[in-house]
């Protein structure tokens, strides 16, 4: 039986999703929800979908994500403390 991997709900889940996907031999989809502006948010770099229709995990350390805190800081509400 196979393991589907669901969509993460946004960027920084879907990279720790699509490393999950790729550690599970028994898995062959990693779904990707649209549209994709909805859903992509907090990367410098988010996951493309290769024209083979894969995708691949960054080769940077930990997850692969670079965080884009400039934008995060820019869209911050409140600051809790």
């Amino acid at each position: 039986m196979n393991y589907e991997v669901h969509h993460g709900g946004n960027s920084l889940n879907n990279l720790a999703q699509l490393h999950f996907a790729c550690a599970v031999r028994n898995t062959t989809y990693f779904e990707v929800l649209l549209p994709h502006g909805a859903h992509k948010y907090g990367l410098l770099e988010d996951i493309d979908i290769g024209k083979d229709g894969l995708a691949r995990c960054p080769q940077l350390p930990g997850i692969g994500g670079k965080i884009d805190f400039d934008r995060i800081e820019r869209k911050r509400l409140a600051h809790l403390s």
